[in-house]
């Protein structure tokens, strides 16, 4: 009895995920941009990930003047998860956000698998220099989604 006792107060005692992902649910619908912004802060990194795609559900204008600078710092951050960069990067394209180009070409440099892909469609909606030159190096890339990728959005 005491064993179960233990397990049970042991069980409520873990954190849950439950409750970030009801909260990123709420805020998206209801669109709390700064809700969203603070769990880029959460020490789970599918939590992460999950606000800043989030974000994209947000008011672009809202998003760009919140929530910019910490989606940067995120994609910038080479210790972040590859997926949480992407996701970051993404939110920032959505945006139009001009200063994530560095970083998106960045991140694309260091990402691997599925990630990579994201940040170079994220990138493909940039039509800066520094973005065409990149996508036109791309384009013969082993991975063939990144190169698809980047030859249907190099143009």
């Amino acid at each position: 009895m005491r064993l179960v006792l233990f397990i049970a107060a042991l069980c409520m005692a873990q954190p849950s995920l439950a409750d970030p992902f009801k909260k990123i649910r709420r805020a998206i619908e209801t669109k709390q941009t700064d809700t969203l912004t603070k769990l880029l802060k959460h020490p789970k990194s599918i939590v992460r990930q999950r606000a800043a795609a989030g974000l994209q559900a947000c008011p672009k204008a809202e998003v760009s003047e919140r929530s910019a600078a910490p989606l940067l710092a995120c994609l910038e951050n080479s210790n972040e998860r590859d997926y949480v960069r992407a996701a970051c990067g993404q939110t920032l394209s959505v945006i139009g956000e001009k200063r994530a180009v560095a970083g998106l070409i960045g991140a694309i440099g260091s990402a691997k698998g599925d990630a990579r892909f994201l940040l170079v469609q994220a990138l493909a909606v940039y039509r800066t220099p520094e973005a065409k030159a990149t996508l036109e190096e791309l384009k013969g890339d082993v991975d063939p989604f990144v190169s698809s990728a980047a030859t249907g959005n190099a143009q």
